[in-house]
């Protein structure tokens, strides 16, 4: 990751289901002006490796997360021993615990 700082998303007693990641935005016109000011807000984000921002998950006490997508951290998921689960989805309703390996 080159400049930029880490989001930190931190989780407590919390269940979670779905991706979680750093994103590329794009917004619905190409150019901004004021007569288009509405449009600020109208952003597609498409899940992908940071580049200037990150993104670090924490799951503390009573946590789980089923990742049922690609995410992208830029560090470690920092998870409290014995409190804390992850699980990993294929989609078809099936689901395991594995290790999270990150690249």
């Amino acid at each position: 990751m080159r400049g930029g700082k880490n989001m930190v998303l931190t989780f407590e007693d919390t269940t979670i289901r779905g991706p979680v990641s750093a994103s590329r935005t794009r917004h619905r016109v190409s150019t901004i002006d004021a007569s288009k000011f509405q449009e600020l807000g109208e952003v597609t984000n498409s899940a992908q490796a940071a580049v200037n921002n990150g993104v670090i998950v924490r799951l503390d006490s009573g946590s789980s997360w089923t990742v049922t997508g690609t995410s992208y951290l830029t560090g470690p998921a920092v998870v409290t021993p014995g409190r804390s689960r992850w699980w990993f989805s294929s989609g078809r309703g099936r689901r395991s615990k594995a290790a999270l390996r990150l690249s």
